[in-house]
Order: C-alpha cells, then structure tokens, then sequence
C-alpha cells in the first residue's frame, strides 16, 4: 500500500473518542455534551449533521435526550430516520416548531412514522404565537405587576420572564418572549 492510499483510507475511519470529543467542543458543544455524544451510537450522525451545518447543540440534545426520552415510552423512536431528524432540525431553525416541542414531536412522529413533518404538525395543531399575540400577553403580564416594575424597574423582566414564559410555553421563543417584555416595561419607565 502507497502512503497516499494509506493516508485515503485512514481519513475515512471514524474518529477515536478522544478526537470525537475535541472536534465536538470545537465545534461548540459543551463538555458534558461532548462526553456523552463521544461513545453514543449515533455519533457519526451526529457528525453528518454538523457537517451539514446543525446547530451542535440542538443536534446533540435531539440525539442524546429527547429520542432517550420518548424510547423509554415508545421503542420504536429508534425507527425515525436520518431525514426526518433532519426534517425536524429545519423546522426549528426556520421557527416552525421551537426546540421545547421536540420531545412532543418526536413522541407523536414515533407513533406515525410514516406522516410527514407537516402533516405531523397539523395533526398537532402545532401553531406559534404570532408577534402581536405575544405583545398582548406581555402587555397583560406587565399591568398586572406594574408595583414591581415601579420599584425594581429593569430588573423586574427576570421576575416577569417566568411568568411570560409560562404563559407562552411552546408557542414563541425565549428570546421573542425577552425582547417584548423589555420593550414594554422601556415603555413604562
């Protein structure tokens, strides 16, 4: 064998743990994340989605704990196919779903397996809140605790965050919920 054609066949093995876990936390994974994705049995799809430009984290949390999640409900999650997986990453990069309705996803998804993303989401009569809606909701909160934010001003939106949250849960992003609820507490001071 030529030293190229060793060097050929050498780039196409997987990697060792070790350079799994630091290729994984140079591409941003954390270092909890990167141990376990290391030695996990999908970590070569793992890989192909990073290639693929997949947000590490969100890939790696897909992987690791939510399929983990609903496996011990439902066996058959591990029939969802590479694609899919794929399918549902697109749809959260794009906002269609948030990274919360992963794990309700995935448990209907691994009950119909042969449904489509969209055709999943419609049946779930998955919807996000509209900027709007969420302007009302936070204008709500924010008038019911306007004692808090006279006497705390800013600082009053970590307090008011859960309460956005909570009544938003699923249905806008933290960062829509955040960027709302500063606006409308400005408003006010």
């Amino acid at each position: 064998i030529s030293p190229n054609e060793l060097q050929q066949i050498q780039a196409q093995l997987p990697h060792s743990a070790a350079q799994r876990k630091q290729l994984y936390i140079q591409k941003g994974l954390s270092e909890k994340l990167a141990e376990e994705m290391k030695l996990d049995n999908r970590a070569r799809l793992f890989e192909r989605l990073l290639e693929k430009g997949y947000n590490p984290t969100i890939a790696a949390t897909l992987l690791l704990d939510t399929l983990n999640i609903v496996r011990r409900e439902n066996p058959h999650v591990d029939e969802l196919n590479e694609s899919q997986l794929e399918s549902l990453l697109d749809a959260q990069k794009s906002q269609t779903i948030l990274r919360e309705q992963f794990i309700e996803v995935v448990r209907a998804w691994a009950q119909n397996p042969s449904l489509s993303l969209p055709e999943l989401l419609h049946q779930l009569h998955f919807q996000n809140a509209s900027n709007e809606e969420v302007n009302q909701i936070i204008e709500q909160i924010v008038e019911k605790n306007m004692a808090l934010i006279i006497t705390k001003k800013m600082d009053a939106q970590n307090a008011l965050m859960g309460h956005a949250m909570k009544a938003l849960r699923g249905k806008a992003s933290g960062q829509t919920i955040m960027a709302a609820l500063q606006a409308a507490i400005k408003k006010r001071l």
